[in-house]
């Protein structure tokens, strides 16, 4: 179902399926081809997702004036990527519209066209799975993602996005917790076992790169754990990031972030324009966060 979220019209409805008699997808995610392409007023939409629980990757594009009456829309075949080996968990997309796609093996990979080559342009891999959430700067030039116990945090180079190139992958650098903050909030954390996700609910970059402006960067990295938000500051993040990816003597593995205790646990939040985080607490109780 696509939406529009300030009037609350429904713009379409349907059913997909793929271009074979009988052969329905079942979708599993879907978002925006481009980052933050829904902020946009328009009628037409293009969409990456995943279905099939992880072992297809599908593009479309639909014109919602097409009228109510279209209830199927079918995927083409030079619109979706059936995969045996890995099994996808989530994706995201640059405002360029490449396309990140986290898997079950801990691997994270990077495709510049997925739909004309089912070969990664770059896979980070090597750590933990499975990836349970990811994100990625607007331009590119960050990625964040999370599994049951971690956060990661990289900045892949041009190269590493488009295919044909040969540069080397970027060290993965790990964001954390302080000692201190742990045991200080100790009973506000999650408890892996009590949810689905692990200790860790998806990771964002904040918004701030959604306005059609120059030189805007994002400047937050946020998660959150039980009751705990986890802020990470995307300058020294990167900074801390270079000096590892440099091979710098000492230079620390981990990076840590800001924590700030809520009044309940969140369940589900998103970043959005204007410097804010919309939080989904217990009690059906919706926040807005400001950074």
């Amino acid at each position: 179902m696509l939406f529009e979220t300030e009037t609350g019209q429904t713009k379409a409805e349907l059913s997909l399926r793929r271009e074979r008699r009988n052969w329905d997808l079942r979708v599993d995610s879907i978002t925006p081809m481009q980052k933050f392409e829904q902020y946009k007023q328009s009628q037409e939409f293009q969409l990456f997702g995943i279905g099939d629980n992880g072992k297809t990757v599908f593009s479309m594009n639909h014109d919602s004036r097409m009228g109510e009456n279209v209830e199927e829309f079918v995927i083409s075949a030079d619109s979706c990527r059936k995969y045996k080996s890995y099994t996808f968990t989530c994706h995201a997309q640059t405002k360029g519209g490449y396309l990140v796609l986290g898997r079950t093996d801990g691997g994270v990979a990077l495709y510049d066209a997925i739909m004309k080559s089912e070969n990664a342009s770059c896979v980070i891999d090597g750590y933990p799975g499975p990836v349970n959430s990811i994100d990625v700067a607007a331009n590119g030039s960050m990625i964040a993602w999370t599994t049951p116990n971690f956060v990661f945090f990289t900045c892949p180079s041009p190269e590493n996005w488009e295919k044909g190139h040969k540069a080397p992958k970027p060290k993965v650098l790990k964001l954390c917790i302080r000692p201190e903050d742990q045991t200080a909030h100790e009973d506000s954390f999650a408890l892996e076992e009590e949810t689905v996700r692990g200790f860790w609910q998806p990771v964002k970059f904040d918004a701030a790169t959604a306005k059609d402006e120059d030189g805007l960067m994002e400047r937050e990295i946020i998660s959150y754990s039980g009751k705990v938000q986890m802020r990470w500051n995307v300058r020294q993040a990167k900074a801390a990031w270079q000096a590892l990816n440099d091979g710098e003597p000492d230079a620390p593995a981990v990076f840590f972030g800001a924590a700030h205790v809520l009044e309940n646990n969140v369940f589900r939040h998103m970043t959005v324009m204007d410097d804010l985080d919309i939080v989904a607490l217990e009690g059906e109780i919706v926040r807005s966060l400001h950074f």
